[in-house]
Protein backbone atom coordinates (compact mmCIF):
# COMPACT_ATOMS: atom_id res chain seq x y z
CA UNK A 1 0.00 0.00 0.00
CA UNK A 2 2.58 2.50 0.73
CA UNK A 3 4.48 1.39 -2.12
CA UNK A 4 1.81 2.73 -4.43
CA UNK A 5 1.11 5.55 -2.22
CA UNK A 6 4.82 6.89 -3.47
CA UNK A 7 4.23 6.35 -7.07
CA UNK A 8 1.89 8.38 -8.08
CA UNK A 9 0.56 8.19 -11.48
CA UNK A 10 0.82 11.78 -12.45
CA UNK A 11 1.00 15.24 -11.17
CA UNK A 12 -1.89 16.10 -9.87
CA UNK A 13 -2.18 13.44 -7.61
CA UNK A 14 1.83 14.01 -6.68
CA UNK A 15 0.38 17.53 -5.45
CA UNK A 16 -2.44 15.78 -3.77
CA UNK A 17 -0.70 13.54 -1.65
CA UNK A 18 2.37 15.66 -0.77
CA UNK A 19 -0.06 18.30 0.28
CA UNK A 20 -1.86 15.95 2.85
CA UNK A 21 1.24 14.70 4.00
CA UNK A 22 2.74 18.81 5.19
CA UNK A 23 -0.57 19.13 6.73
CA UNK A 24 -0.42 15.96 8.46
CA UNK A 25 2.97 16.52 9.34
CA UNK A 26 2.27 20.39 10.50
CA UNK A 27 -0.64 18.95 12.76
CA UNK A 28 1.64 16.29 14.29
CA UNK A 29 4.25 19.02 15.09
CA UNK A 30 1.90 21.86 16.69
CA UNK A 31 -0.12 19.06 18.82
CA UNK A 32 3.04 17.45 20.16
CA UNK A 33 4.64 20.92 21.07
CA UNK A 34 1.07 22.08 22.35
CA UNK A 35 0.73 19.15 24.94
CA UNK A 36 4.52 19.50 26.01
CA UNK A 37 2.89 22.80 26.74
CA UNK A 38 -0.35 21.80 28.20
CA UNK A 39 1.70 19.18 30.66
CA UNK A 40 3.90 22.15 31.46
CA UNK A 41 7.33 20.87 31.14
CA UNK A 42 10.07 22.57 32.89
CA UNK A 43 12.36 22.45 29.91
CA UNK A 44 9.98 25.20 28.53
CA UNK A 45 11.73 27.66 30.78
CA UNK A 46 14.47 28.38 29.07
CA UNK A 47 12.73 29.73 26.07
CA UNK A 48 10.80 31.91 28.44
CA UNK A 49 13.45 33.39 30.22
CA UNK A 50 15.24 34.42 26.85
CA UNK A 51 12.42 36.75 26.50
CA UNK A 52 12.46 38.38 29.92
CA UNK A 53 9.61 36.26 31.13
CA UNK A 54 9.73 34.95 34.88
CA UNK A 55 9.24 31.73 36.21
CA UNK A 56 6.45 32.11 37.68
CA UNK A 57 4.45 34.12 34.61
CA UNK A 58 5.71 31.19 32.56
CA UNK A 59 4.21 28.34 34.40
CA UNK A 60 0.93 29.94 34.25
CA UNK A 61 1.52 30.56 30.36
CA UNK A 62 2.83 27.24 29.20
CA UNK A 63 -0.57 25.39 29.19
CA UNK A 64 -2.26 28.45 27.52
CA UNK A 65 -0.02 28.41 24.93
CA UNK A 66 -0.01 25.05 24.70
CA UNK A 67 -3.52 24.53 24.10
CA UNK A 68 -3.70 27.64 21.76
CA UNK A 69 -0.86 25.49 19.56
CA UNK A 70 -2.92 22.34 19.47
CA UNK A 71 -6.34 24.23 18.39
Amino acid sequence: MLRTFLKPTNLGQLQTRLHWVLRITAACCFIGHGAWGVITKEGWLPFFRSQGIPDDVAWKLMPIIGALDII
